[in-house]
Order: structure tokens, then sequence, then C-alpha cells
């Protein structure tokens, strides 16, 4: 892999819509560190102009559904834990790989969270086919961030889960690329991942 970035730059633009949101809200620059993640700015320029500011829609308290730990086999489920054998992230996309090229599998899309030690496992989030779980990362060893599509809008949200609650942000479908594709977006991800490898 050469030295280049895989992820276009954030505009001035952006980042100043951010700032001001932090300093209308009184946020610190440690709580919304998280939507400036390489992962959530790749996502948010792939689907939304490069004006469009996640916006703070709400806490809602976390809650995590029971469910058998099986990873579905025949789907892009990614695992990303963040240190071994602690938490992990079940993230399906509901996009799988066949034949080299990338088609949704199923209808829904989730982001579970499998405890190895224990052989456990929880639904934190299921979305159908109104949009999409697209990613989601680990900012710290106890909090995450899951990001997608819902209705149209995109939607960040970071889930702490020492505090037992998640802080929503929301960017208005009005500000989505027309172009911006679903299938596209998995697609360019594979090849991004195997240039990667």
């Amino acid at each position: 892999m050469t030295g280049r970035s895989i992820l276009p730059n954030i505009s001035r633009t952006g980042i100043a819509a951010v700032l001001v949101f932090c300093v209308l809200m009184g946020c610190s620059r440690e709580e919304t560190a998280f939507l400036h993640m390489p992962e959530v700015i790749s996502w948010q320029r792939f689907f939304f102009a490069p004006d469009a500011a996640a916006k703070y829609d709400g806490p809602m308290e976390y809650s995590c559904m029971p469910v058998p730990p099986a990873l579905p086999e025949d789907s892009a489920c990614s695992v990303v834990c963040n240190e071994p054998g602690s938490i992990c992230l079940a993230v399906d996309t509901g996009y799988l790989t066949e034949k080299g090229k990338v088609m949704r599998g199923g209808p829904d899309s989730s982001v579970s969270l499998y405890y190895p030690q224990d052989r456990s496992m929880c639904r934190f989030l299921t979305i159908g086919t109104a949009g999409g779980v697209h990613g989601a990362a680990w900012v710290s060893d106890r909090a995450f961030v899951v990001y997608g599509l819902a209705e149209g809008d995109g939607f960040v949200w970071k889930v702490d889960l020492d505090a037992g609650d998640v802080r929503k942000y929301k960017i208005p479908e009005k500000s989505r690329k027309p172009e911006a594709d679903e299938q596209a977006y998995f697609a360019g991800m594979k090849t991004a991942s195997a240039s990667v490898d």
C-alpha cells in the first residue's frame, strides 16, 4: 500500500458547522471527537454534501437485548474487539460478496455486542429496509460509535457502556448526495480493504 490516504479531506465548512454547533450546545471537543474519526468522516463524505453537519438529536438510554451468540456466516458481518477477549462489536451490514461482487444479502442490518469470555451476545441495534448500519468502531475500551442511514437521514450514535447512554447525532436527508448508493459504498470499502491487505 502506498502512503496515500483513501479518505478525502474534510471541508472547512463542515468543521466550522461542527464547531458552531458545539459552542451553541456547550459540548466539548472530547464529547464530539468521535464525529472526526476517519471511518465516520469517510462515510459522511461519501453520502452527504461537504457542508452537511451532524446535529445533536438528543440522548437515548442504552439497552441491549440478549440473542443467541452466533455470527451469521453468509453475511458481511465483521467483528471488531476493543481488546483481545473483552467485548466485540459484531456488525452485520446486510451486504455480502458473491463471486467478487458486493450485493445486498438480506433486508436487515445490525450491531451486536459479543462477550467472548461468557460466549454471550446482545443486540444493540437492528435496522430493516428503511435504512442500514454502515459501520461501527470503538472510541475507547468502553465506548463505541455506530453510523448509517435510517429513513433517508444519516445517523451517528456514540454509545457509552459505563454511563449507559447513547448520544444521537443526525444528518438530514436533504444534505444527501443524490448519486450516493449503499451498494457502491460497500463495493468501495471492499476495494479499499483489499488494497490494504
